[in-house]
């Protein structure tokens, strides 16, 4: 039997066998749900020292890595930081970033500036305005990930389009 005809035979076998498989494979979960669970945990117990000693050990190897994400990061809100922005509005900017630092020293908490609409968003790419950006925990920060948040129940958003709305009138 030729190779493209065994690969067709064993999708053929797959498909036909497929529910099967998934609920053999659902009730060997079920039976085996808390060994499993065990299984993971002392798995996590046991290979975190390991981990972090890998990790330590191979800082300088993965450094470059971070130093490229980093500049493609300083460019990428560089070149989104429009020319027509006044004095004022760069100086906003500025003052988000201490505002934040501030937060964070005084709640113990971290918090970072965001960007209502990223950067390097799927649909839609943001600028680096004042108006645009927001301070969020760290936490929801690295929830939110790369998405727009929703500007309905957004405060900050809604404040500082209120400022631009202002300012251009």
């Amino acid at each position: 039997m030729c190779s493209a005809c065994l690969k067709e035979k064993n999708r053929l076998a797959y498909a036909k066998h497929r529910a099967k498989r998934l609920d053999s494979a659902k009730a060997n979960y079920a039976v085996n749900k808390e060994h499993k669970k065990e299984y993971q945990k002392k798995y996590y117990r046991d290979t975190l020292e390991y981990q972090k000693e890998w990790h330590k050990s191979n800082k300088a190897r993965k450094r470059y890595k971070y130093n490229a994400y980093e500049a493609k990061r300083r460019a990428r809100k560089l070149c989104a930081t429009p020319s027509w922005l006044s004095k004022e509005q760069l100086i906003a900017i500025d003052n988000i970033y201490w505002l934040a630092k501030d937060v964070s020293t005084i709640t113990g908490e971290t918090y970072q500036v965001d960007h209502i609409v990223p950067l390097q968003g799927i649909d839609v790419c943001g600028l680096h305005v004042p108006w645009n950006l927001q301070l969020l925990p760290a936490k929801e920060n690295a929830a939110k990930k790369n998405n727009k948040l929703d500007t309905d129940t957004n405060n900050e958003y809604n404040y500082f389009s209120a400022k631009r709305n202002k300012a251009e009138s």
